[in-house]
């Protein structure tokens, strides 16, 4: 019989419960143990919902996700271009949604495997510029993958290079071990040493988006 001050545990619960575990404690592992402390329960009472850890993150991404297409904003109309830009820039957004579930084990690959077979529109971008087959379906993997691996290790690794006041020499500044290679850049890499004032802060947003459309230009000229 459930408590009277919890409610009764169910899938829902467990799963939001999984969530809310990912975004308190993000660096550490997410497994059975933890989300039951979370939920006040044994481990063995999530069983009853999960076989196992790897049905529950499968559960999890599908849950997170949802059934709205990628697609279901999408312009109808305009360049190539720019409709490609938008593609990637809501697939980011939407994988952005999902920071805590990118960050553990395997479950970065349920997530890029769902959005993968939900992206027909990038797909059919790739048909639109000339691709065709096998080689519309390896173009569009370099679109995706270019998006999901900047998410992986810019977005949620907090790894944007030049990021904040001062740029890159602002970082690199703030590294011991770096700053006497710092110093001696003129002899060292001398044209790195004459653009590095360029290195200034840097928008994530706007950086994504430039390197986004490098990536589309790259493949409609290697049609």
């Amino acid at each position: 019989m459930p408590s009277p001050t919890r409610p009764a545990l169910s899938r829902e619960r467990i799963l939001v419960a999984a969530h809310d575990v990912l975004a308190a404690e993000p660096g550490v592992g997410l497994t059975m143990r933890r989300i039951a402390e979370h939920l006040g329960v044994t481990p063995m009472a999530l069983y009853k919902w999960f076989d196992n850890k790897d049905a529950l993150l499968d559960a999890l991404t599908a849950h997170l996700l949802g059934d709205a297409p990628l697609a279901a904003v999408a312009p109808p109309d305009g360049p190539w271009l720019e409709r490609g830009v938008g593609f990637a820039v809501r697939l980011r957004r939407r994988f952005l949604d999902h920071v805590p579930l990118l960050r553990v084990e395997g479950a970065s690959q349920r997530l890029a495997a769902s959005m993968f077979f939900a992206a027909d529109e990038g797909l059919t971008l790739m048909l639109e510029v000339g691709y065709e087959g096998q080689r519309a379906v390896d173009a569009y993997r370099v679109l995706f993958w270019s998006v999901l691996n900047h998410c992986l290790v810019i977005d949620a690794g907090g790894a944007m290079p030049a990021a904040g006041p001062g740029g890159l020499a602002a970082r690199m500044a703030e590294i011991p071990e770096a700053t006497g290679s710092a110093a001696a850049l003129p002899d060292t890499a001398p044209t790195l040493a004459t653009h590095l004032p360029l290195f200034g802060p840097v928008e994530p947003e706007k950086f994504f988006e430039q390197v986004v459309r490098t990536v589309l230009v790259g493949l409609r000229a290697a049609c």
